[in-house]
């Protein structure tokens, strides 16, 4: 007998299939690679996402992990308001080659608390937790796309040199019963603003904004997507890097400087922008 889930489940997808059938897709504004750069030769791993633009104006990035051998297909969704601080996150696994979701968990970014559904084991929990200020959630496990979080984490900071902003970190307490979800606060995640300079990446040389978190630097555009990230203060620590981009807006990534090759152009006559 099929679990009356699975039914359920399959209802939403026709149904969500049907819907979509009278509507056009949303147009793709940009989509990009996150991975390492060795010489010339990109890498095979790392995280590809695609953005497009939601009914409220805000943004939705779809990101999947790249040569993961994985069993289970792992999307992350972020939703970004029109500033890209978050507004919404899910993570989705299913298992590879079947579709049978294994887990999924959704969470909502509200003006004072984040609130969470999970499936897990066929058991549908909801939770939430009081929070203010700036947050994030921190999803457990999985192959977590921690560019788009840290972009997120990057849009809330205070852009003034030298200034220190605290995050409050929520993640998924621990419990015996995985199927039950409970949320709490973390440790504070402290982010400095360090300022401006010059960042030299296989896309070229891009006046970029800096932050750092203790042994962490994360360099961003002035709209707030992530050119490349690094674990580590030595020179051994290579940075993983935004290595491809086709950027229909032609917004997102900054002018490269004259000695540097230029970023790959979009294809495609239409350029919406990103306000």
């Amino acid at each position: 007998m099929i679990p009356r889930w699975s039914l359920v489940g399959l209802l939403l997808i026709f149904s969500r299939f049907a819907a979509s059938a009278q509507t056009q897709s949303p147009q793709v504004l940009a989509e990009g690679t996150y991975g390492v750069a060795d010489s010339m030769t990109h890498s095979e791993k790392g995280l590809h996402w695609k953005m497009v633009r939601t009914p409220d104006g805000g943004f939705l990035v779809t990101s999947t992990p790249l040569g993961d051998a994985k069993p289970v297909d792992v999307i992350q969704e972020f939703g970004l308001s029109s500033t890209w601080k978050p507004t919404s996150y899910s993570i989705t696994v299913t298992r590879k080659g079947f579709g049978e979701l294994v887990i999924s968990l959704s969470c909502r970014y509200l003006s004072n608390s984040i609130n969470c559904d999970s499936f897990d084991k066929g058991k549908t929990t909801r939770a939430s937790l009081p929070i203010r200020g700036p947050s994030i959630f921190l999803p457990p496990g999985f192959a977590t796309d921690m560019f788009w979080i840290m972009a997120t984490i990057c849009a809330q900071a205070d852009r003034t040199t030298g200034k220190l902003t605290t995050i409050t970190e929520v993640g998924v307490a621990d419990n015996p019963d995985s199927s039950i979800l409970n949320l709490e606060s973390e440790e504070p995640f402290p982010i400095t603003y360090v300022g401006l300079e010059d960042l030299k990446t296989v896309l070229g040389i891009f006046r970029a904004h800096k932050f750092t978190n203790q042994d962490m630097t994360i360099w961003t555009t002035e709209k707030g997507l992530v050119l490349a990230m690094k674990l580590g203060n030595t020179e051994d620590d290579k940075p993983i890097e935004l290595i491809s981009l086709e950027d229909n807006t032609h917004e997102l990534l900054p002018p490269s400087h004259p000695s540097s090759p230029p970023a790959k152009p979009a294809d495609g006559a239409a350029s919406p922008r990103l306000r």
